[in-house]
Parts: structure tokens; sequence; C-alpha cells
């Protein structure tokens, strides 16, 4: 089975400071992203896996069908971090 790894712009807010700040980062239920905020300089934790969707799905092709299991993540605009 082939991965694809999935990067995307993240908005995040600091869990102290409040303040919001951009990441370009992959996005991995499996795997917790740590940062630090640029305003404040605190480290902090972003989960995704509240956000994973996960979906069995078969593929036809050439008389053939295999079945794929396709993760989406439902982002919302902003994510907020925890403390580290």
């Amino acid at each position: 089975m082939t991965q694809v790894i999935i990067y995307k712009r993240i908005t995040l807010r600091c869990w102290k400071c409040k303040e919001t700040y951009s990441h370009y980062e992959e996005v991995d239920a499996e795997k917790k992203l740590k940062t630090s905020c640029p305003y404040c300089k605190e480290e902090a934790i972003v989960d995704f896996s509240p956000f994973r969707n996960e979906k069995k799905v078969v593929l036809r092709h050439s008389g053939m069908s295999e079945k794929v299991i396709v993760i989406e993540y439902n982002l919302p605009e902003v994510l907020s971090t925890s403390k580290f």
C-alpha cells in the first residue's frame, strides 16, 4: 500500500498568549507536532488525531478490485495548541 504524506499550512493559536501564527507542517495523527510560539516563545503540542477520519474504499481497475484505506483530516481554520 502506498503512503501519502500530507503537508498543509496550518494556523495555530498559542495556549499561553492566544496569538495566532502560521506553520507549514506534515499532518499525521500518529505523531504530535511540537512547535514554539514566535510571540511568547512557549513550547506547545498540536494533536491531529481528533480530526482524523478513516474510510475504507474499494478501487476497481483492470478487472481487479483493491481495498484502500483513505485518511482525511477535517482540520478547523485555527488549531489550538496545548502546553508541552
